[in-house]
């Protein structure tokens, strides 16, 4: 999992990073990782909103550093508009569940 940022990022290959994404998941079937906020973000880049919101979610209980805590939340309020489902939307919060 640790390459799929540099994929991404660095190679600018999304279709091999998420190739690395499934890979690691069938190998180790957890989303609890660092990496969560890139696969989930491939996932939604991709379109696939439910996958993505399982590893935004799966990230958010992950223990990360404040930066990649807000990320994981933009990104998950990001895919809350793009799939216009406000529902899981707390206003008075201002994030998504």
């Amino acid at each position: 999992m640790i390459m799929v940022p540099r994929e991404y990022v660095e190679q600018k290959n999304p279709s091999r990073a998420m190739e690395l994404v499934k890979l690691a998941f069938l190998i180790s079937p957890t989303r609890q990782t660092p990496e969560a906020n890139s696969a989930g973000y491939l996932y939604m880049a991709d379109g696939d909103f439910e996958e993505a919101k399982r590893w935004f979610e799966a990230g958010a209980q992950y223990q990360v550093g404040d930066d990649d805590m807000q990320l994981l939340k933009y990104n998950l309020g990001v895919l809350c508009a793009l799939s216009a489902d406000l529902s899981p939307y707390d206003a008075k919060n201002r994030q998504c569940h």
